[in-house]
């Protein structure tokens, strides 16, 4: 007769004990990711968005249009070459991995073949004025999303040319990162990410102003986090994700706690 689900439990206590209490690792994590966001949310929340003719010294937040500096040239990004003050990417490749055990098959593994970001000093500008920035440091609300993935020098998505060559929808990637896809038949499939704050765009941006060399003006030299998105739009986030952790987390967590007792009984 087949065992019920119960009865594999009770056979099988150390197995339960151990998957149990992993959950309730797990269930913790989870509250603890949505306690951060649930931080995260109080901070922007006690931080009100002020026009820039009315920011003085300390945490601020701002909310406007991108402008360069006077005779700046902007970054381009380097593979969708878009305008932009802000880039970051991220370069994956699926290589093989031998093993040294001849029981053992060789396999395909991803792992990291180049990741950066940079950024420039830019205005902030709003109905009232313009306020300097610098991002550096800051954490950028948004990752790299797959702009391309192809493998054996064919086309996928239609985002490689059609010859193999390193460009994206027909525009030449940036001659100092063309050596990263080099070929190799060790190598199985290339998987390409990137994120950038365009220019002309909006922004979010928290951080503490300065008076720029004791003049009357103003800069934003040290910013915790920025966006492409508004404050309403954040804030929605951050409330419904704080949300979505305790809830998860919770149940995850307590219903794993009442599993592993019940299993340790069965143990001891």
């Amino acid at each position: 007769m087949d065992m019920n689900i119960k009865d594999l439990c009770v056979a099988n206590p150390h197995v339960v004990a151990t998957l149990s209490g992993t959950a309730l690792l797990i269930g913790l994590l989870v509250l603890g990711w949505g306690y951060n966001h649930r931080k995260k949310f109080r901070y922007l929340k006690d931080t009100p968005l002020v026009k820039i003719k009315n920011i003085t010294k300390g945490l601020i937040s701002v909310y406007g249009k991108i402008c360069l500096l006077p005779d700046q040239k902007g970054l381009k990004s380097p593979f969708t070459r878009e305008s932009c003050v802000y880039y970051s990417y991220i370069i994956r490749k699926q290589k093989l991995e031998k093993s040294n055990d001849t029981d053992v098959a060789d396999k395909y593994v991803w792992e990291t073949g180049d990741k950066g970001d940079q950024s420039i000093h830019f205005f902030i500008e709003d109905d009232t004025g313009k306020i300097l920035v610098n991002i550096k440091g800051a954490e950028v609300d948004g990752t790299p999303e797959i702009i391309a993935l192809w493998k054996d020098a064919r086309v996928r998505n239609g985002l490689l040319s059609e010859e193999g060559m390193p460009s994206i929808n027909g525009k030449p990637i940036d001659p100092k990162f063309r050596t990263l896809f080099s070929k190799s038949k060790d190598i199985k499939e290339w998987s390409l990410s990137e994120f950038y704050l365009p220019e002309p765009g909006y922004l979010y941006v928290l951080g503490f102003a300065e008076n720029i060399d004791g003049s009357g003006d103003m800069k934003i030299n040290e910013s915790t986090y920025v966006s492409k998105r508004n404050r309403e739009q954040i804030l929605k986030s951050f409330s419904f994700m704080s949300q979505l952790g305790y809830i998860s987390g919770s149940f995850l967590a307590v219903t794993s706690l009442l599993i592993l007792i019940w299993a340790l009984r069965l143990i001891y």
